[in-house]
């Protein structure tokens, strides 16, 4: 589904991101960790084209998006979910809904299916809401739009452990019903990552030092702990 090849991430004149390939298959759920700093959110924006200017490839379904404007990537099928949440807080939960779908009405039964409590929110501004529930508002609101693939930069930051259980239900049962998933998470995420996800890459100081299935992380434990702790 996407291919980064050989891909270096510049702010102005400062290298962020060096020489990173890997590949996501369709279905995939994947936690990219890493120490703050280490280039996780960089390289999410590279791939949407936003703030970075980059080098090298970022191929999506056979496509070349390298040169894409964010917008015109996100019509192909790829949302970015900024670790804000990206909801705006002059308007209720369901307005803010309704804007990301383009339309007044919209399938609150089928949000109902991946989040029961959604009702609770709906008429609730945005900036009322608790940081975990801003956070299950904006992944929620991917079932709006035709996403095929989504890109979240630390949904589970500074949310209860509850509530980080919560969110990676609702990604686990997005993700069975055919969404791909690349989910950014700091280090201290890890064994909660390798809980839920088919495939880790462990970034640090810009590069990815490891990426490979969960099954194989489990084994390198101890590994992937020195490449992020140290």
């Amino acid at each position: 589904m996407l291919s980064v090849e050989n891909l270096n991430g510049y702010y102005g004149l400062v290298q962020v991101l060096f020489s990173i390939n890997f590949k996501v298959e369709r279905g995939d759920m994947i936690a990219l960790v890493g120490s703050n700093g280490a280039g996780k959110t960089s390289l999410l924006k590279s791939i949407m084209n936003i703030e970075l200017r980059k080098e090298g490839k970022v191929i999506f379904e056979g496509k070349d998006v390298t040169r894409l404007p964010p917008h015109k990537i996100a019509r192909l099928g790829i949302l970015y979910i900024p670790d804000t949440g990206g909801l705006y807080h002059g308007l209720t939960t369901l307005e803010n809904m309704q804007l990301a779908a383009g339309r007044k009405t919209i399938d609150i039964n089928r949000i109902k299916e991946i989040y029961p409590r959604i009702e609770a929110l709906l008429h609730r501004p945005a900036d009322k809401l608790s940081g975990g529930e801003r956070k299950i508002v904006s992944i929620l609101r991917s079932l709006l739009v035709e996403t095929k693939l989504l890109l979240l930069d630390e949904p589970t930051e500074g949310v209860s452990p509850i509530i980080t259980e919560e969110i990676y239900r609702m990604l686990k049962k997005l993700n069975e019903e055919g969404k791909t998933i690349i989910v950014v998470e700091p280090g201290s995420r890890l064994k909660i990552a390798l809980k839920h996800v088919n495939k880790i890459g462990v970034m640090r100081t810009g590069k990815l030092e490891y990426f490979d299935t969960t099954e194989k992380a489990l084994k390198e434990l101890e590994l992937l702990k020195k490449l992020i702790f140290i």
